[in-house]
């Protein structure tokens, strides 16, 4: 194995001296790596969640209104009117989205319906359909 000199040229080194790892130190510090790691893990998953639903949001209102933004044609049903903030409670946390809107109104996400915020109320409202009786 060759390494580059900072003059250009190469010296020869050893594999058994770039091979040396210390298990105690390498342990510790994987010990104490792991814990950004998983809060990292669980901080990009949850903006990759939230990316995820806004962009499944902008194309279903881009469906709803039968145009690409900014195009123009006798089928268009109405007009893209901005974005509102929603809270929406899940496994990962609190997910801020920008829920898109019409100038009407009338379009309604599907992916977030109206009132749920996937919390215990909907849960227990939704389990009491099917398991209580009346």
């Amino acid at each position: 194995m060759k390494t580059r000199e900072p003059n250009g040229g190469y010296t020869q080194v050893r594999a058994s001296e770039a091979l040396v790892i210390e298990a105690k130190k390498s342990w510790k510090r994987l010990q104490r790596a792991k814990e950004f790691f998983f809060a990292d893990l669980e901080e990009q998953m949850k903006e990759n969640h939230r990316r995820f639903l806004d962009m499944l949001m902008l194309e279903e209102r881009q469906r709803f209104l039968q145009a690409h933004p900014y195009q123009r044609h006798e089928q268009r049903v109405d007009q893209a009117n901005g974005f509102y903030a929603r809270s929406l409670t899940t496994r990962l946390g609190v997910l801020e989205l920008q829920v898109p809107r019409s100038r009407s109104g009338a379009f309604r996400p599907q992916v977030l319906p109206r009132g749920i915020n996937g919390g215990k109320r909907w849960w227990m409202k939704r389990c009491a359909k099917y398991f209580c009786a009346e």
